[in-house]
């Protein structure tokens, strides 16, 4: 028990590792009747995490986002590309209400003070706008002299998340872009930016409602 005193006074705790402190103090039969009283569940969280993580590395099997080689997201379709874009801490999606107004709808002659409701938005948004920004098939031009390709890439760069879900589900089950249309509506025209966990709560309700049932945690599916 020496050893373990010794360990507890001199160890630093976080998060993280708090469990090794707890395994010094209450007794090994209390440990092991939890265990054969409730089990080894994995934590909820950790199912979570994992399952995100597994949506990363599978991501191109559910949302193709074509790489232009060369360029700086020419890895945007492999692992190392895309989980960026999953860290809210990197601020890849921080879209503000300026920020969409400056980049997407000022070069294309439009405006938000254009739209009187938000139901008038929406219409532009839906019936305008995200057609012709399709993932990987944009037709709008944003700067003069850009090809395709480099409309591409500046709407990953711009838009990262309201790009990459304007798209079709491949089971057909439920369409992304209806949820890039609600998002753009209840964010960017109220006044509110648009960042990364709002992105990955679309796409987890993308998977969902399109029946992904690989990458979600079993405990929720029926």
């Amino acid at each position: 028990m020496a050893s373990g005193k010794n360990y507890l006074t001199t160890q630093k705790y976080f998060k993280p590792n708090y469990y090794e402190a707890i395994k010094y103090i209450i007794p090994n039969y209390l440990t092991e009747d939890d265990i054969e009283n409730f089990g080894q569940d994995v934590d909820l969280r950790d199912q979570v995490l994992n399952s995100n993580i597994s949506l990363a590395d599978n991501l191109h099997t559910i949302i193709e986002v074509s790489s232009i080689e060369n360029t700086l997201f020419s890895s945007i379709d492999t692992l190392s590309g895309i989980a960026p874009y999953f860290v809210k801490q990197n601020n890849l999606t921080n879209i503000t209400t300026r920020k969409f107004e400056d980049k997407i709808l000022a070069p294309l002659g439009k405006s938000i003070l254009e739209y009187d409701t938000s139901a008038q938005f929406s219409n532009y948004i839906s019936g305008t706008l995200l057609p012709s920004i399709h993932l990987n098939d944009p037709t709008a031009t944003f700067v003069d002299g850009h090809s395709p390709s480099d409309t591409h890439n500046y709407l990953i760069q711009n838009l990262s998340w309201l790009y990459f879900l304007n798209t079709s589900g491949p089971n057909e089950f439920f369409d992304p872009s209806t949820l890039v249309t609600q998002k753009i509506v209840s964010n960017i025209f109220e006044g509110k930016p648009v960042e990364t966990v709002d992105g990955i709560k679309m796409l987890c309700e993308f998977i969902w409602r399109d029946k992904h049932t690989a990458y979600y945690p079993s405990v929720f599916q029926a």
